[in-house]
């Protein structure tokens, strides 16, 4: 719980603040998302490159480089494969994480709130827009909701 009397700048100045999460998880698992992504990506296309050596194994077409790139390219799946898993399983575990972290999260504001503000509970994101007076931030039932600060 994060208790201040200003949040932000008359400026619009950007201001964040994150409570109930650690900071550094929810940089991981935005690090791992994207890893997942190019290495799916980069999985797909090899199966694409897979795929059409293999049909031309089945005709007798491949010669010995081609022969080579094929055993290459298989070897390289199954690294992918592997990526592809231990990255999930991270990413499960670091939402476990995530799910379990049974702070209450609540920011209160007992002067102002200014718009330019970021506030994060719990890995769910509210950005203030229009200036807010004696509120407090809650997660409640999945999202963040604008309460009273006495709530």
């Amino acid at each position: 719980e994060v208790v201040c009397l200003t949040l932000g700048s008359e400026m619009g100045t950007k201001t964040e603040v994150i409570v109930g999460v650690l900071p550094e998880i929810t940089e991981r698992k935005k690090e791992i998302l994207a890893l997942l992504a190019e290495t799916e990506e980069k999985a797909a296309k090899v199966e694409a490159n897979l795929g059409f050596l293999k049909k031309a194994e089945a005709i007798e077409q491949l010669d010995e480089n081609k022969r080579a790139l094929m055993i290459s390219l298989t070897k390289a799946k199954f690294q992918m494969q592997n990526q592809i898993n231990t990255a999930r399983d991270e990413l499960k575990i670091i939402e476990e994480q995530m799910e379990s972290s049974k702070t209450r999260g609540c920011v209160r504001v007992k002067g102002h709130c200014y718009p330019g503000t970021t506030v994060s509970i719990r890995g769910m994101t509210y950005i203030v827009r229009e200036k807010q007076q004696f509120c407090a931030f809650v997660y409640d039932e999945g999202e963040i909701r604008v309460k009273p600060y006495d709530y």
